[in-house]
């Protein structure tokens, strides 16, 4: 029988720290180690120092497209919302319906990296990412009743 790699988890990282590292600063939500992002879309396969796998499963970046397409639809909401009581859109001679699907098309783009990052940090939180070649979930030891 082989032995485990140890996961070496920080004594309560916390979600709060893992959505920073991975929302805001774009690195890995384990260590902070590395950047997460290859380039603005994609991301590294693996964390170069912690051996944590990005996307364990296929298609798990996809809940970080649904809360970047999030943000578009807040925005498109808000913006119709204000057109309706004040009609500031239309007062400055702007078509409302095409101003709104701009607007929240054009928040949509910037918000998906974050939006990417916190999901990973989700992920990563609810044990959901594996390190190197390990299935995902939480091994066999480490904070599991089940263990060793």
């Amino acid at each position: 029988m082989t032995a485990q790699k140890p996961r070496s988890r920080r004594p309560d990282a916390g979600f709060f720290r893992a959505a920073w590292r991975a929302m805001v600063l774009g690195r890995c939500p384990h260590c902070g180690g590395s950047k997460m992002f290859r380039d603005y879309l994609s991301l590294h396969d693996r964390c170069p120092v912690c051996d944590l796998r990005y996307e364990a499963e296929r298609g798990a970046w996809l809940g970080g497209l649904a809360l970047g397409y999030t943000v578009g639809a807040t925005v498109a909401l808000l913006l119709a919302m204000i057109e309706m009581r004040w009609h500031l859109i239309a007062g400055t001679g702007l078509d409302p319906i095409w101003t709104v699907a701009v607007a929240s098309l054009a928040s949509t783009w910037p918000a998906y990296r974050p939006a990417k990052g916190l999901w990973f940090a989700m992920l990563y939180h609810w044990d959901f990412m594996a390190f190197g070649d390990d299935p995902p979930g939480p091994v066999a030891g480490v904070g599991d009743p089940a263990g060793p």
